[in-house]
């Protein structure tokens, strides 16, 4: 008999499929990295989450992520945008651009 959390995760999973870089469409803007989404993908899976949703085939998108539930939002949200490829720009304050962060997120 199966646990009430794998009949939840089964069941979720139905719900919200699993999103990968192969599912994007040809007007998503990609960054072309090889390497980098490996490397986010295995950090996201060893950590126990994965990309889930749809993304739309355009060009050009504006998104929100609010509100932040704590500071650790963001290390998981860069590598999710990673292991997608996505091509991204980052509007936060400025405290968000030091350290080891500034040259992942500053081009």
């Amino acid at each position: 008999m199966r646990s009430k959390a794998a009949a939840f995760q089964s069941a979720r999973s139905k719900i919200l499929p699993v999103l990968s870089k192969k599912q994007l469409g040809n007007l998503v803007p990609k960054r072309g990295n090889k390497f980098a989404p490996v490397v986010a993908s295995a950090l996201l899976k060893a950590a126990g989450w994965r990309t889930v949703g749809e993304i739309p085939n355009i060009s050009q998108a504006v998104v929100l992520a609010l509100p932040h539930t704590s500071n650790v939002d963001g290390v998981y949200a860069i590598p999710s945008l990673f292991a997608l490829d996505l091509k991204i720009s980052i509007m936060g304050k400025h405290t968000l651009f030091g350290g080891v962060s500034e040259s992942m997120l500053k081009k």
